[in-house]
Formats: C-alpha cells, structure tokens, sequence
C-alpha cells in the first residue's frame, strides 16, 4: 500500500501539488479535495454521511489513469481531510458520528461570496 507524507502538499487529480498552483502548504484549503468537500457540504441542508462525501470524493478524483478505491478515499476522508477541516472550524460533527455539516461561519461565507458573484455578473 502506498504510504502518503504527513505534510499538506498533495498531487492532485492532474498531477499537480499545492506548491506549483502557488497554494500555500498547511492551510486546510490548499487541498483541492479538501475544497470539494466543503462545496459538497454547502450545497446539502441535511447532515452529510462519510460514506456519501466519499463516494462523490471517488467520483471527483477517480481517472483513467489513476484509479482509488472507495476504501482508500474513505480512509483519507477520516483520517486527513475532514479532521482538518474541522480543527479549521469549517465543519462539524452533526447528531449521530459520521455526519459532517459546515459551520455557520461557513454558510455565511458561502452566501456572501455567492452574493459577490451574482452582483458581478448583473
């Protein structure tokens, strides 16, 4: 099995890290996946089960040339991304273990950032 570093620089999707896309490395956000998830989370008003954040996750990573198995995508979900982005305080646990919603914070950035866009496009 294929061991990752423990650091913030991942190789996306495209064969890109964080560094060459000039993210900075240690922020919850410079992971592209990272950054999925929290739109995944936005766009649900409904606590969000890791097994169905894992399995859109496998959908947005999986390629031709680079299969992951659901197994692996769950286990870097628990383990790494979501652990993250709480301690951020962008997500949290909701009722029952294993239901991830956004914080208020990050609904309220979400909706003004929206906002944002939408001025700029009238």
């Amino acid at each position: 099995m294929h061991e990752r570093p423990d650091t913030d620089t991942h190789e996306n999707r495209h064969g890109d890290t964080d560094d060459e896309r000039g993210d900075r490395p240690g922020t919850p956000l410079t992971d592209e996946r990272r950054r999925f998830l929290l739109r995944d989370l936005t766009a649900h008003y409904h606590p969000v089960p890791t097994y169905d954040l894992a399995d859109r996750l496998r959908a947005f990573e999986h390629t031709a040339d680079r299969p992951i198995s659901f197994d692996e995508v769950h286990r870097q979900l628990v383990e790494e991304h979501l652990p993250r982005l709480e301690a951020a305080g962008l997500v949290e646990t909701a009722g029952e273990r294993g239901r991830y919603v956004p914080t208020d914070e990050t609904l309220d950035t979400e909706l003004t950032v929206r906002h944002l866009e939408a001025t700029d496009e009238s």
